[in-house]
């Protein structure tokens, strides 16, 4: 019984003295979007080095006024985020990175830091 309870504080103490692990710090993003549009316009965000979408895979925040959206995220501290937009039932007109996250863009990524991102107009 002595040994056993010698063998769990050992344990223990390592426990408490080893490093963290590799736990990933994050941060709160928060995005805004205005749609300038006749037609809804659908958005998601993603980090495409660990192939997370935001607000899910199967699920777009959808712009359906001219009024400002603030969307949130909890996001990987320094992971990159990009934003795509297009307008509901096409991919031919889109800002950003576009529906599937791949088409290339200029500002429309930023690194994950707990902030706000310069709101996107997304013009016709």
């Amino acid at each position: 019984m002595r040994r056993f309870a010698f063998l769990a504080t050992i344990f223990l103490a390592f426990q408490f003295l080893a490093p963290a692990g590799h736990a990933q710090q994050t941060a709160q993003m928060t995005w805004q979007f205005k749609s300038l549009h006749a037609n809804i316009v659908d958005v998601k965000l993603f980090a495409k080095a660990r192939g997370n979408q935001w607000p899910s895979t199967t699920t777009v925040w959808s712009l359906k006024d001219s009024d400002s959206h603030v969307v949130r995220i909890t996001c990987q501290v320094n992971e990159q985020i990009c934003y795509g937009a297009w307008v509901r039932g096409t991919t031919a007109t889109y800002w950003g990175v576009g529906k599937d996250g791949t088409a290339g863009c200029n500002n429309c990524c930023y690194r994950c830091v707990d902030g706000e991102v310069p709101k996107r107009v997304l013009n016709p």
